[in-house]
Formats: structure tokens, C-alpha cells, sequence
């Protein structure tokens, strides 16, 4: 998983709207063969959206953080 830039999650900061993290794995078995597309199960992970005014002024400084470790949680286990 590449970093997250802290201007990734601005405009949804600003718009005060709710960020909802999705965590992908195994999506890179449909490209193992010579990059051509073939079937294989990915697990798709929705998480529970997280709520920019609900948060404090700590936390939305590292909303970015937040939603890294969130959508990172999964593929660590």
C-alpha cells in the first residue's frame, strides 16, 4: 500500500462530508499472468464511514492517518 499525500483527503474535509474507507486485497491475482485480466476472488472490505465533524481538532489534522490505518487494518491480518 503506497502513503497517502495530506491533501488527499481535503476536499471531503472541507465539505464536511463523510469519508467511507475500502479496503481491496488480492486484486493483484487478476494481473499475474503477462498483465492480462483473469478471474480471481478480491475481497472488497467497506468500513464504517468516519464522520469529519465528529471528529476533534486532533484527529482532522490526521484524518489522513486515520483513514490510512483504517484501510491498511485488514491486509495486516
Amino acid at each position: 500500500m503506497g502513503t497517502f499525500k495530506k491533501g488527499s483527503l481535503k476536499l471531503a474535509t472541507k465539505a464536511n462530508v463523510p469519508i467511507v474507507p475500502i479496503t481491496i486485497s488480492d486484486s493483484y491475482k487478476m494481473l499475474e499472468e503477462k498483465n492480462r485480466i483473469r478471474p480471481a476472488n478480491v475481497k472488497i472490505h467497506i468500513h464504517s464511514p468516519i464522520y469529519i465533524e465528529k471528529l476533534s481538532n486532533e484527529e482532522k489534522k490526521n484524518v489522513v492517518d486515520i483513514v490510512y490505518q483504517t484501510i491498511q487494518a485488514p491486509l495486516l491480518v
